[in-house]
């Protein structure tokens, strides 16, 4: 609710295969954080890391991304 966004959903998980998010052990897509610039281009993909981690690198790279504008 409230959200100012698109949300979607995957069941077959054919979205998370094209961005190579797909965990085919689990059949479960993988924690990735595509970052995007309001030109629609992937700034940063965070992956890899623990949830704690996750969240933390992507906030990071957001503030230092605060007040510049991409080229």
């Amino acid at each position: 609710r409230g959200l100012n966004f698109p949300l979607l959903s995957d069941v077959k998980g054919e979205v998370s295969r094209l961005f190579e998010a797909y965990n085919p052990l689990f059949r479960t897509a993988k924690r990735k954080t595509f970052i995007i610039s309001p030109e629609g281009r992937i700034e940063k993909i965070i992956e890899g890391v623990s949830p704690e981690d996750h969240v933390r690198l992507s906030a990071e790279f957001l503030q230092s991304r605060a007040g510049t504008s991409s080229a």
